[in-house]
């Protein structure tokens, strides 16, 4: 089962659980910052490809005008001098039609001649960018330079891709996943996509 509950989860406003449920989803007592709203937003807190599924799942009986998304921000990564935001990214094009559900991520039909010329370039290339992609990180990274939030870049990205819904960051300030291993510190995705793990084993201190 999977409770989702109304008003929207920003700044410093005290959350508490939502009453009769069993999962650990939260609401707020704040007014939604889009006064324009007619209904209270139902808002969900959203990973990457799980989340993306849900939320198309969701807009089947949830109007997505009504649906606000606070993406995942701890996977995010500067590469080669573009901002990454996968799990933004994933929810975005998966919200817009577009994502390649096969592999879900990504969009579908891309190409990927930027990324086989950079291969040719760099044994750094272990990322995968397809075309259409990398005008997204593009675009972001230019608004990012020109001294605009990571929020409003992510609502103008999904705006021009027909995203009804509000997808807004958990942060606008750099969060890392890292982690401590053998090999030493690594950001998520050097350990995720890079180092192709598949699991965590505990520490030993």
């Amino acid at each position: 089962m999977i409770t989702v509950c109304p008003r929207l989860l920003t700044g410093n406003s005290s959350v508490t659980p939502c009453s009769n449920a069993n999962t650990s989803t939260w609401k707020t007592d704040i007014v939604p910052y889009d006064a324009g709203m007619t209904a209270e937003p139902v808002v969900v807190l959203a990973g990457g490809v799980g989340a993306a599924r849900f939320l198309r799942g969701l807009v089947q009986v949830v109007p997505a005008d009504e649906i606000v998304v606070i993406g995942n921000t701890g996977d995010d990564m500067w590469w080669h001098g573009l901002y990454i935001a996968p799990d933004l990214d994933t929810v975005t094009y998966w919200l817009a039609g577009v994502a390649d559900e096969s592999r879900g991520w990504g969009i579908r039909e891309d190409t990927f001649v930027a990324q086989k010329a950079f291969e040719q370039l760099s044994e750094k290339s272990w990322f995968q960018l397809g075309d259409r992609d990398l005008a997204t990180h593009l675009y972001r990274t230019g608004r990012l330079a020109e001294g605009a939030p990571l929020h409003l870049a992510t609502a103008e990205l999904a705006e021009r891709l027909g995203v009804r819904s509000r997808i807004v960051p958990m942060s606008d300030e750099p969060v890392e996943t890292r982690l401590k291993t053998d090999a030493g510190d690594l950001h998520f995705q050097e350990y995720f996509v890079s180092a192709r793990s598949s699991g965590f084993r505990p520490s030993d201190s």
